[in-house]
Order: structure tokens, then sequence, then C-alpha cells
């Protein structure tokens, strides 16, 4: 590897790179033990399950916007004033005025 003027990186260390990489682009387990060449998924699995993202980490993203919403609706934090904006918005197109809606404050009442 000196040759490549790569001095520190070896063999070793370029097939762990390797492995963390088909990891990140969501390959299986037994796709990186085939490329690996290990014997069983077990072994892949002790060396590189740190690797493999967890229910945490698949699921944070998604939930990230809509705890920031609820806190907001609990009272933990004050909403935006673009919150505060979309939120008037929709509450005045969602209003209930005499005849928008079948049963909704009828002119008869």
């Amino acid at each position: 590897m000196e040759r490549t003027g790569l001095g520190g990186v070896t063999m070793h260390s370029l097939r762990h790179f390797y492995a963390s990489l088909l990891i990140r682009h969501g390959e299986s387990v037994t796709t990186v033990q085939a490329r690996l060449g290990h014997a069983s998924a077990a072994e892949t699995l002790d060396t590189y399950s740190h690797l493999w993202p967890d229910s945490d980490d698949r699921t944070r993203p998604r939930w990230a916007p809509s705890s920031a919403g609820l806190r907001t609706l609990c009272g933990l934090t004050q909403p935006s004033e673009e919150e505060t904006a979309a939120q008037r918005r929709a509450t005045d197109e969602s209003a209930c005025t005499p005849g928008s809606v079948p049963g909704c404050l009828t002119a008869s009442r």
C-alpha cells in the first residue's frame, strides 16, 4: 500500500471500509456475509452489528417533525410565527360558516 500513497491503510482496513459501505447502503447481513466470505451470518453480525441501523435510527428522522408539533401542542415549546400563521390560515379556511357544511350552523338555527 506504500506505493499507492495510502500510508496507514491496510488491506484489512479496506475490507472493513467495504463492509461499512455495503451496510450503509442497505445491504442485508447475508449479502455482506457473502461478499466478505464469512462462514456464517453470525460471524458478520459479531463484527459489524454496530453499523446496522436500529429501530431508533430508522424512526427518529420520521418522528422529529411530528414531535416538534406535539411539543408545541402540549405547551412544552412556543410555536414559531410561521406555525402560528399556518394554524390561523387552516382555522380560517376550515371555519364552519352557515351553509358551508351540511348540518353545521344552518340558517334555521
